[in-house]
């Protein structure tokens, strides 16, 4: 099976072939999912056909949502309401918002009045908050309920359970404690669950960043996170699957802004977006940052005399520009990472630490880079003409010593920028490389230019 096609696998189907029939109930739905992906519309429902409605539900739950969506526009309602009732409830309220309102709520209708209330609550959060990340299939138990009791109940709604390897206790809906359903298994039948729930290492606020969730759950290493709404009650829990998709777009989405790209920062649509809308989200920065690269023009004019009379300089200029901008993108980089996972707060304490660091770590750069610089005018301008009054090693060192400034100068900035941003409640990766480049391309050349005259008294 792993050898085979979409093509080839719908191939098979229509022909009636046993041995794919037999075998594809036994593929993980994420890997059919996968061969599903480049099939037409048509071709993906005759392949999802060929399972039972459990296995149609697991399959869905790895399919693009846009994908999913098509498919349930187009499935004949029967098929489409049999497959969404036996979705989980996160699943549907990811894709029943691409819908019509017309369609989903046909979809919906096979659904009882309560699961229709929980899916309509889940697409009711904010975009990137916890509460529309938040799966409401969860088991729980009371606290006065025996193991022996626990167990039977939780067998009896396993299926509605996204997950049970943790289960919230539960008292007139508040969240009372927490048990693992590894120790119900060692415990007497006889004890209650309270004797073996414990509190639950952290909870989130529905409301609050989806982000916040995931670095929760990276933090204390869970199965679920527990979410609660303002008084309290559990309205849902957050599982170790939803935060590996927070993670991977929220990593795409600092990755686009550290580069100035805008937009919905969708995971899995580089191809499946339209080339207009790839240019509407980066050509503001591109042009806004072009505008100020007449800056670098207008510094350039007023050394113009410099340059002419030591060309030897425009040499290295690539290179004191190339050092700024990889030294200021590695710091920011670093910064950035910081302030997304609390290590750094934007507070004036952690901006001090954080420079401190940063300084430190720039200056060995700079001795290195320093080095290298001056072999470098050794190596290359050796039988270059040098004016009258000048030497080589005079000139290596100018031109290194503007170097390392420009190394610790720019690190700096690629600390102070992104921590201005949070500060000023920004998005610290929409400032941390594209205005960090420039900003270090301008300042590099009045340090370039500032410190050949300095020492060459040029």
């Amino acid at each position: 099976m792993d050898s085979l096609t979409p093509d080839g696998l719908v191939s098979a189907l229509r022909a009636g072939d046993d041995a794919v029939l037999a075998r594809l109930d036994r593929l993980h739905p994420g890997k059919l999912a996968e061969l599903l992906q480049p099939l037409s519309t048509e071709d993906c429902w005759q392949v999802m056909g060929a399972l039972d409605v459990h296995d149609r539900a697991r399959v869905a739950h790895f399919l693009d949502e846009e994908q999913l969506a098509d498919l349930l526009k187009v499935v004949p309602v029967e098929d489409g309401q049999s497959l969404v009732a036996a979705m989980d409830f996160d699943d549907i309220a990811d894709v029943i918002v691409e819908l019509g309102e017309a369609r989903a709520e046909l979809l919906l209708s096979e659904l009882d009045e309560e699961d229709r209330q929980d899916v309509r609550a889940l697409t009711e959060w904010p975009d990137d908050s916890v509460g529309s990340r938040m799966s409401s299939g969860y088991g729980w138990l009371r606290p006065g309920l025996t193991v022996e009791q626990a167990f039977m109940y939780l067998r009896k709604h396993a299926e509605e359970a996204e997950l049970l390897a943790e289960v919230p206790v539960l008292s007139q809906w508040r969240l009372v404690g927490w048990v693992r359903l590894v120790d119900l298994f060692s415990a007497p039948l006889q004890d209650k669950v309270s004797d073996w729930m414990k509190d639950p290492p952290a909870t989130v606020q529905a409301d609050a960043d989806q982000e916040v969730g995931a670095r929760l759950v990276a933090r204390y290493d869970l199965a679920a996170l527990p979410v609660v709404d303002a008084d309290g009650d559990l309205v849902g829990i957050l599982t170790h699957d939803d935060v590996v998709d927070i993670l991977r777009q929220e990593q795409q989405e600092d990755l686009e802004k550290l580069m100035g790209i805008g937009g919905d920062h969708e995971t899995d649509a580089y191809l499946s977006t339209p080339v207009f809308t790839h240019f509407r989200n980066r050509v503001g920065w591109v042009v806004g940052l072009g505008l100020l690269g007449f800056v670098s023009g207008s510094v350039l004019q007023s050394y113009e005399s410099l340059l002419q009379n030591l060309v030897i300089l425009a040499l290295y200029m690539p290179m004191l520009t190339d050092a700024g901008g990889n030294t200021g993108s590695q710091s920011a980089t670093m910064m950035v990472r910081a302030l997304s996972w609390g290590e750094v707060k934007p507070v004036a304490k952690d901006l001090g630490r954080a420079l401190w660091m940063e300084f430190r770590v720039s200056l060995l750069l700079a001795v290195v880079l320093g080095l290298l610089a001056m072999g470098r005018v050794f190596v290359l301008s050796g039988d270059r003409p040098i004016p009258r009054g000048l030497t080589l090693p005079n000139i290596g060192l100018a031109i290194s010593v503007a170097l390392m400034i420009q190394v610790v100068s720019a690190t700096l900035i690629g600390v102070v920028l992104p921590w201005m941003a949070a500060r000023l409640r920004l998005d610290p990766a929409v400032v941390a490389s594209p205005a960090l480049t420039t900003m270090v391309d301008i300042s590099g050349l009045f340090i370039y230019f500032g410190t050949v005259k300095a020492i060459l008294g040029v």
